[in-house]
């Protein structure tokens, strides 16, 4: 990335930079295998990309509309993000499809209790799994669940229904 003008960001190790000297910034996510280009100037977006390119065996898919399990919608000057389908995934997964909708993650004053028995194995696993799929969640689009999903996730050792 380097080479082809791009500085790595010390806070994210899958973002690099590139500031043009008229003040034009280009912005490269990449991860593994996914990429994706914005910037503030679409010509020099597409420069850079292609430069990208040209290095690495990759293909352009035009727009960027998903990254990493993240939805991407344009409507004018915003950008949407959301993660309806991974979350749809995740329900079913946990068979929570029918599940009630709550307006908060976590009633006022709940406080969770220990489970104090031997673990489950099998339930802690999937208890794992879930919060696991929440954490992904919340890192991505939700962060309004992180106090829910941090609190719940003091149990994963020893987990109960």
């Amino acid at each position: 990335m380097h080479k082809i003008g791009f500085e790595h960001s010390q806070s994210n190790a899958g973002i690099f930079i590139h500031k043009a000297k008229n003040g034009d910034i280009v912005i490269a996510m990449i991860y593994i295998d996914d990429s994706g280009f914005m910037g503030t100037n679409a010509t020099l977006v597409k420069e850079k990309k292609k430069a990208f390119m040209d290095i690495w065996e990759c293909h352009d898919l035009g727009k960027l509309k998903e990254f990493l399990g993240i939805t991407i919608r344009r409507s004018g000057r915003k950008i949407i993000l959301d993660q309806k389908v991974y979350l749809t995934k995740v329900l079913n997964r946990f068979c929570m499809t029918n599940a009630v909708i709550a307006n908060m993650p976590l009633l006022h004053g709940y406080t969770p209790v220990a489970h104090t028995n031997n673990p489950d194995p099998t339930l802690q696993t999937q208890y794992q799994a879930i919060i696991g799929s929440l954490l992904y969640l919340m890192l991505g689009t939700r962060p309004d669940i992180a106090f829910t999903v941090i609190k719940l996730s003091q149990f994963s050792a020893n987990s109960s229904k």
